[in-house]
């Protein structure tokens, strides 16, 4: 399986280090001389890191196939990954290919739309509904997604949020 462990956010620096947008608790163990990286682009479909510099959510990295700035430059966007067969077993963990497709449910049953993506923000998540007035933004918290299941997420949006809900009155 394909996990993205990072997306690529800009040159960093005139060598052509890029700065990193992390998918990843782990970047010690991802980000080390000599690992190979699979990508999502066929100008650049895998690249050997030959340099890291990095600690907490700040890290770079330079690619034996990137000679200067100009070339990191066009890695911009570019979403890293590893191949992997490893599980989270921790109850409340998922990769984003695990939810996307998925039916959200409203807490009464009510289907509200599919899990068409997943928006990682430096504060929180979003889940991005589509449903079939267009895609609605919910911040994947527990207070708004109080359940994640193999067949379903379930949503419980305050009023308002999608279309045919009503908005809660201010009596």
């Amino acid at each position: 399986m394909q996990l993205v462990v990072a997306q690529v956010a800009g040159a960093h620096g005139l060598k052509g280090h890029v700065s990193l947008l992390l998918r990843t608790d782990a970047p010690e163990q991802r980000f080390r001389t000599g690992v190979i990286l699979d990508t999502d682009r066929d100008d650049f479909p895998e690249l050997t890191i030959d340099d890291v510099r990095g600690a907490g959510r700040s890290w770079q990295l330079h690619f034996e196939e990137v000679p200067d700035r100009t070339a990191a430059e066009a890695l911009k966007g570019i979403a890293l990954m590893i191949e992997t067969d490893e599980w989270e077993d921790e109850e409340e963990s998922w990769y984003d290919s695990d939810l996307e497709g998925l039916p959200a449910l409203h807490v009464d049953g009510t289907h509200l739309g599919i899990i068409a993506d997943i928006e990682h923000g430096p504060a929180q998540d979003l889940l991005v509904v589509r449903t079939p007035g267009g895609e609605v933004r919910v911040p994947f918290v527990t207070q708004l997604v109080p359940e994640v299941r193999k067949d379903a997420v379930v949503i419980d949006p305050p009023g308002g949020l999608f279309d045919d809900e009503e908005a809660p009155s201010a009596d």
